[in-house]
């Protein structure tokens, strides 16, 4: 974690794991709820953000939905399942017009199914 005392805003980088994520630039700005991918700013509500940072500790990875609840609303255990879903489709429509299509998938196979974060897949 990086913190910029000058800017006084709390910027989260996750080391990258793979060739292609070297290239790949991601901020997460707690403060103010902003993302920035490559330099390209993406504004997000409190809970989006929520979701696309747990998304983010888990890139690459199928992360199930209850897990996906218990870090968006970890003080709540009654969320209905409909509720993550139009979350996660918020989430899906924001970085699909920043760019980045198809930024998280729904995963199902037998050994998991959740939300998966691929960045990697930018329409230009």
């Amino acid at each position: 974690m990086i913190i910029d005392y000058e800017k006084r805003h709390q910027v989260w980088l996750r080391e990258p794991q793979t060739r292609a994520e070297q290239r790949m630039m991601v901020e997460l700005n707690k403060v103010n709820n902003e993302i920035e991918i490559n330099n390209i700013p993406i504004r997000l509500t409190k809970l989006n953000f929520r979701a696309f940072s747990f998304l983010y500790e888990h890139l690459g990875q199928p992360v199930s939905p209850n897990e996906l609840i218990k870090a968006i609303w970890p003080n709540r255990q009654d969320v209905p399942i409909k509720t993550l879903q139009q979350r996660i489709f918020q989430l899906k429509s924001q970085l699909d017009d920043a760019g980045f299509n198809e930024a998280i998938m729904t995963v199902s196979s037998p050994s998991k199914s959740g939300y998966e974060l691929n960045l990697l897949k930018k329409k230009f």
